[in-house]
C-alpha cells in the first residue's frame, strides 16, 4: 500500500520498524534521532541489496521522491552504474535534471542538435577502447572517473568549445587530495581529445587535455610515505593519555579518540555527518564520494566505546549535520585537530593520526587477524581483478576485530588474546 503525506510527516522511528514501503522499491528511512530520508531498494541479480539516497524529507516531497525514484529505475536499467546516479543525486532533487546530468547535459543546457559534445565522445572512446582492455578495473576506471569528475564541468560542453582551463578546473579539486586519480583522468581526458582529433572525426584542432600542469594546476608534492606512528605496545598508555587530558574540548577529544577506535582518515573523522551514523546498529556508512579519500562507499563498525561517545556529542551537535560541528565556513572543527591532540598527549610530535592507522594494522597482523580485514578497515583501494569482483566488506568480522582493539587500547584484553575470528 503506497504512503500518504499524512504518513509521511507523522511516522516515527521504532526499533524494527525503520523503514516505511511506498511500492516501485521506494522507502522513508526513519532514523532515532529524528530524520527522515527516502531511498531506493536496488537489488542486483546476485541477491545484493543496495540502498540509494534519494533526498531527505522537508528538501523533497513524497511525489518527488516518487519521481526520482522512477528516474533513478529508469538509469540504472540503462547500465549506468550505482556510483554515477549516486554523484547525480548529490548534486540535484530534482527528477528531471538527473538524466541530463548523467547523458552530460547540465541543467540549464538544451541538447545540442548536431554538435558533439565532450561526454558523447568520452563515451565513443571508451567503447572503442574496451575491447583491448583485459583489465576489467581499467575498463570500469576510464569510464567511472572521468564521467565523476570532468562530466560536471565539461560533459556538456561542444568538444570545439573546450579550452586547456576548463580541463584544468576540473581537475583542480582532486589534484592534490586524489593525485594519483586526477593524473589518470587528465590522461584519458587528452586520449579523448586525440580520437576528437584523428582523420575519422577531425572535431578539434588542439588538444586542451595535454597541457604541462606546471603553471595551470597546484603544485603537487610526493607526500612522505612514513608517518610517525606509536608502537602497538605502546598504544594503550597513547589511549590513557589523551582520555585523561586536561582542559580538551567534548568535540576535539571525541574526536580524537574516534579516530583511534575506528583507524579512520582524519579528514572523514572530522566531516563524518550524522545522517551517516547508525548508534543502535553501531555502524558508520559513508556512500558519498565526496566524504572519502578513495571515492567509494565504505561501511566502518564503531565499538561500543565509539558509539558511548557519540551519543555524549550527539547532546551537543545532534541537530547539525556535522558530528564535530563549529561555526565556522567549514562548519567542523579543523583536519588536523586529532594529530595535535594526540601530539599534545603524548609530549612530542613523534605521532601523528595517520600513523595509529599504521598502528592498527601492525598489531591486527600480529595478533593473528586475516589481511583482508585491517585493510578494508582502513579502505585502502583494492588492486587489480579483486577490486571488480569483491564485494565483500566483512563487517560482521571487523566489527569483532574493532572491539578487539577497544578493548586492546582501554586495557580490558593485552597482546596474549588472539584473534576473535
Amino acid at each position: 500500500m503506497k504512503l500518504t503525506a499524512v504518513q509521511v510527516d507523522k511516522a516515527k522511528y521504532a526499533k524494527n520498524k525503520d523503514r516505511l514501503s511506498d511500492g516501485n522499491n521506494l522507502y522513508l528511512r526513519l532514523s532515532a534521532h529524528g530524520g527522515k530520508s527516502f531511498e531506493r531498494k536496488q537489488v542486483s541479480k546476485e541477491g545484493k541489496t543496495t540502498w540509494i539516497t534519494l533526498g531527505r524529507y522537508k528538501e523533497i516531497s513524497l511525489k518527488e521522491a516518487r519521481d526520482i525514484n522512477v528516474e533513478v529505475k529508469k538509469l540504472l536499467s540503462e547500465g549506468y552504474g550505482l556510483q554515477l546516479v549516486r554523484e547525480a543525486l548529490d548534486r540535484t532533487n530534482k527528477a528531471s535534471e538527473l538524466g541530463r546530468i548523467i547523458y552530460g547535459y547540465s541543467s540549464n543546457t538544451d541538447e545540442l542538435d548536431g554538435v558533439m559534445t565532450f561526454a558523447e565522445m568520452h563515451q565513443i572512446w571508451h567503447e572503442f577502447k574496451k575491447p583491448s582492455w583485459k583489465n576489467k578495473v581499467h575498463v570500469h576506471q576510464a569510464y567511472r572517473n572521468v564521467a565523476v569528475y570532468m562530466y560536471p564541468y565539461i560533459g556538456s560542453m561542444p568538444l570545439d568549445k573546450i579550452t586547456a582551463l576548463d580541463v584544468a578546473n576540473a581537475l583542480e579539486p582532486i589534484w592534490l587530495d586524489k593525485h594519483d586519480t586526477a593524473t589518470k583522468v587528465k590522461q584519458w581526458t587528452a586520449k579523448v581529445f586525440d580520437m576528437a582529433m584523428s582523420k575519422k572525426y577531425q572535431l578539434v584542432q588542439a588538444n586542451p587535455a595535454s597541457f604541462d600542469t606546471e603553471f595551470m594546476l597546484p603544485d603537487y608534492k610526493s607526500p612522505d610515505k612514513h608517518h610517525s606512528s606509536v608502537h602497538y605496545e605502546k598504544v594503550p598508555e597513547l589511549w590513557a593519555r589523551v582520555v585523561n587530558k586536561k582542559k580538551s574540548n567534548l568535540l576535539t577529544k571525541s574526536a580524537t579518540l574516534v579516530q583511534l577506535l575506528t583507524a579512520k582518515r582524519s579528514g572523514e573523522v572530522v566531516n563524518m555527518r550524522w545522517q551517516d551514523v547508525d548508534l543502535d546498529k553501531g555502524e558508520w556508512s559513508v556512500f558519498d564520494p565526496s566524504q572519502t579519500k578513495t571515492g567509494e562507499p565504505h561501511r566502518c563498525p564503531l565499538p561500543s566505546k565509539a558509539v558511548e561517545i557519540l551519543r555524549s556529542v550527539h547532546g551537543v551537535t545532534g541537530f547539525r549535520e556535522n558530528v564535530f560541528h563549529r561555526n565556522n565556513k567549514n562548519g567542523r572543527i579543523a583536519l588536523d585537530v586529532p594529530r595535535k591532540v594526540l601530539q599534545v598527549a603524548w609530549g612530542d610530535k613523534n605521532v601523528t593520526a595517520h600513523g595509529t592507522r599504521h598502528t592498527l594494522k601492525t598489531w591486527a597482523m600480529e595478533v593473528g587477524y586475516r589481511k583482508e580485514l585491517s585493510e578494508m578497515q582502513l579502505s585502502h583501494e583494492e588492486q587489480g581483478i579483486e577490486a571488480v569482483y569483491n564485494d565483500a566488506d566483512y563487517l560482521r568480522d571487523r566489527k569483532i576485530m574493532m572491539q578487539h582493539w577497544q578493548d586492546y587500547l582501554t586495557g580490558d584484553t593485552t597482546l596474549d588474546e588472539r584473534n576473535r575470528v
